[in-house]
């Protein structure tokens, strides 16, 4: 379609333009992730609507009840997330805007940066609590801890098998991850096994000592196919870790946190402990050194006065 070749579209035939342009730029997990926030929070209520025809004050009204935690359905949302997809719905307007010349009802409206991204931790008390409460031989703490441990992603353990355990060089390989992809029969999502598209993020992360020798012992009893934490009753899906993480923190007496804190703890806690950038970046899995230092180095305070004291004893 050429620039201005219509005068208008409706929400959803400007979502389709854009997401056909971000296919070229992004990779088919993070396609997914927009499609399940225009299909949650987007479609109902403005899909239909056209653009030059969705008001500003709608608009506002809609962004203000995200934030405030409440989705069009007065589901429960998180503030992160709610950022996350707003996020999202400013550049699909600001793209309409750009290529098709059409009313941005986003314009000059700002989702403030801090909610983009925010790298939640558990304190060291709360990690000892932890490993405390490790019960020995259990699939699902192990797991756990391995994401604290050596920055693993949720999507990532959920796609580990029993093969991509080498308990000889104590290494986990990420091989595969458990990705979500919009249900075109309703406003759900699917779980399905997929490669990651960057090849970076195909790496082999250590594991401990102490979590290797239990997988050592679990290890003889499964195939290498299965998946460390699927059985019979259930998937290996993030939902069901995530169930047992909160359990977890429940029984080891640890405030409530994301899932997604054990990777930022692990992150913070390389960088303090003054682990380079490169390495960092590479367990990781990061794309380049640049997303590493977006995500972490901001994060971290250092003590310049300290430093300069001491700076050539």
């Amino acid at each position: 379609m050429r620039k201005n070749e219509y005068k208008d579209m409706t929400v959803s035939e400007l979502f389709i333009y854009w997401i056909e342009e971000k296919k070229k730029t992004v990779s088919e997990n993070t396609c997914n992730v927009y499609w399940f926030y225009y299909d949650r929070f987007m479609s109902e209520q403005f899909g239909s609507i056209k653009v030059n025809e969705l008001f500003r004050r709608d608009w506002m009204k809609f962004e203000r009840a995200m934030l405030a935690g409440k989705d069009a359905n007065g589901q429960e949302i998180s503030v992160s997330t709610a950022s996350h997809a707003i996020t999202v719905f400013h550049s699909i307007f600001g793209f309409g805007r750009t290529k098709f010349r059409l009313n941005n009802p986003t314009e000059s409206l700002r989702v403030s940066s801090k909610n983009i991204y925010t790298a939640n931790t558990f304190t060291i008390d709360e990690v000892k609590k932890l490993r405390s409460a490790v019960k020995p031989f259990d699939i699902y703490h192990l797991c756990i801890m391995m994401c604290l441990y050596n920055g693993a992603d949720v999507s990532e353990i959920c796609g580990a098998q029993w093969g991509d355990i080498d308990i000889k060089k104590k290494r986990f390989k990420v091989r595969r991850v458990i990705s979500t992809v919009p249900n075109p029969e309703n406003r759900s999502i699917l779980y399905i096994e997929t490669v990651p598209k960057q090849k970076k993020a195909l790496r082999d992360l250590p594991i401990p000592k102490w979590i290797n020798e239990q997988l050592e012992a679990l290890k003889p009893m499964h195939s290498d196919e299965e998946y460390l934490l699927a059985d019979e009753f259930r998937e290996s899906t993030p939902p069901n870790f995530r169930h047992h993480f909160n359990r977890f923190l429940e029984e080891a007496g640890v405030e409530p946190n994301t899932v997604k804190a054990l990777r930022d703890t692990f992150a913070i806690t390389c960088i303090k402990k003054g682990m380079d950038i490169k390495t960092l970046s590479e367990l990781l899995g990061h794309a380049n050194t640049s997303t590493t230092v977006r995500m972490y180095y901001g994060k971290t305070k250092t003590n310049a006065p300290k430093i300069i004291e001491k700076l050539y004893d």
